[in-house]
């Protein structure tokens, strides 16, 4: 008999013997991976050596947060707890890549409404409701007529409509409360960024 659980396929028909030894015991027949974020409240030596034991496969560093000595000590205390364990532990560095932002709003924020028609540029700060600034430099280079723009974290839906010389006109498909800085994504554009970042 087969059970499902949280993604995992693993088998019921285990004796409590062949569980205690080890022999087709949960974590020898998983088909799957436990990945866990590291962060403030699991950076300590003993909380990592607690994920591995409870079964933590990968433990993610996100680098969009954080500094380096930090990453670098978890990294050391995991090895470590790991050796410890006799457990092998992967280390899944998930990178920030390039951001790119609304810039700042009059007021700090603007209710975008649906089917409203609206213009994006260039630029960091807002000085027309009608027109929303992004940071981004290749903006009228980069996308096209058709395209989805997505803004904060694809809360918000826009179309482009059109592509005019120093402006993009799209339409709300999905509008609410636009905010400054929220990161914006170009999901069926291809854009003349660099994947990688000094950073």
């Amino acid at each position: 008999m087969m059970q499902e659980s949280q993604g995992c396929c693993m088998s019921s028909l285990a004796t409590p013997k062949e569980t205690a030894t080890g022999n087709r015991g949960f974590f020898q027949q998983r088909h799957c991976k436990i990945i866990g974020t590291l962060g403030p409240s699991s950076s300590t030596y003993e909380i990592q050596k607690k994920l591995i034991q409870a079964g933590l496969n990968v433990a993610r560093l996100n680098f969009s947060h954080g500094d380096h000595e930090t990453h670098a000590k978890n990294i050391e205390s995991i090895r470590r707890a790991s050796a410890e364990l006799g457990r092998s532990v992967a280390i899944l560095q998930d990178l920030q890549g390039p951001k790119i932002r609304v810039g700042r709003l009059i007021g700090g924020s603007q209710e975008i409404q649906n089917n409203e028609t609206l213009r994006l540029r260039y630029g960091v700060e807002q000085d027309d409701r009608a027109v929303i600034p992004i940071d981004y430099r290749g903006l009228v280079h980069d996308v096209k007529a058709g395209q989805r723009v997505m803004m904060d974290d694809g809360l918000l839906l826009l179309q482009v409509l059109e592509v005019q010389e120093e402006s993009v006109l799209v339409t709300v498909l999905e509008g609410g409360l636009l905010k400054n800085r929220k990161g914006v994504n170009f999901p069926d554009s291809k854009l003349s960024i660099p994947a990688m970042t000094d950073k």
